[in-house]
């Protein structure tokens, strides 16, 4: 997570930043899954390939799996970034929180080893129609 709490226009936009290292695909999923199975109400956008000026780059440097959850940095970029403006006043407290959420359930899904699948091969059917006598 990094800038995670400026929407300026309220459209409820934020990026998450990808790239097939790893497991970085699937999690940038998981996080989309999220947001709808828990009716989050953010509307994220994939960027693929991702920027690589955050935290989350230094793990894909070393080939592990990470993702960049992140205001929408594209059409709405935090005019107070780096500032000294850059301050709780200017947090949009109900898109944060949902930013928080998202993060958390994602992260959640993963430490609950919610992501099971069940895979099974079906037995070739039999007629015992005739044992019944």
């Amino acid at each position: 997570m990094d800038m995670i709490a400026y929407d300026g226009d309220n459209d409820g936009v934020v990026n998450i930043h990808t790239r097939p290292i790893a497991n970085s695909l699937q999690l940038s999923d998981k996080m989309v899954e999220m947001n709808t199975a828990y009716s989050i109400g953010l509307n994220p956008v994939i960027k693929t390939p991702g920027i690589s000026a955050s935290d989350h780059a230094s793990f894909w440097n070393k080939g592990y799996s990470a993702i960049l959850l992140i205001e929408d940095d594209t059409n709405d970029f935090n005019p107070y970034y780096h500032t000294v403006n850059d301050v709780i006043a200017h947090f949009n407290i109900p898109y944060f929180t949902k930013s928080a959420k998202l993060a958390f359930a994602t992260l959640a899904a993963f430490a609950l080893n919610l992501d099971i699948s069940i895979e099974h091969t079906p037995f070739a059917s039999v007629d015992h129609s005739n044992d019944l006598v």
